[in-house]
C-alpha cells in the first residue's frame, strides 16, 4: 500500500531548510536553482506519478507528525475494512 504524504513546495523547502540533518547532507539537485525552485520543479514532475500510485494521500500541512500518523492508521484501517 502506497501512502503519499504531500505538502506544497514552499512548505517542503522550508522544512528541508530547517532540518539540521538535511541541510548538511542533502546535495542540491541542480547548481543553479534555489531549494524552493528545485522542490517546485521536482514536485511538478513527480506528483502525477505519486498520485497515481497512492492508495492513500495525506496533506501533511494539515497535521503535526503524530496526528498525521494517526490519520494514516485510520485510513489504512478503513482501506483494509473495505477489502
Amino acid at each position: 500500500i502506497v501512502v503519499y504524504l504531500y505538502a506544497s513546495a514552499q512548505v517542503l523547502s522550508d522544512r528541508i531548510g530547517k532540518d539540521e540533518n538535511s541541510t548538511g547532507q542533502r546535495p542540491g539537485l541542480t547548481t543553479c536553482d534555489s531549494l524552493a525552485l528545485e522542490t517546485k520543479k521536482m514536485l511538478e514532475i513527480r506528483n502525477p506519478l505519486y498520485q497515481a500510485l497512492a492508495a492513500i494521500s495525506i496533506n501533511t500541512e494539515a497535521y503535526f507528525p503524530k496526528a498525521a500518523a494517526l490519520q494514516i492508521k485510520a485510513e489504512l484501517s478503513a482501506l483494509r475494512a473495505g477489502c
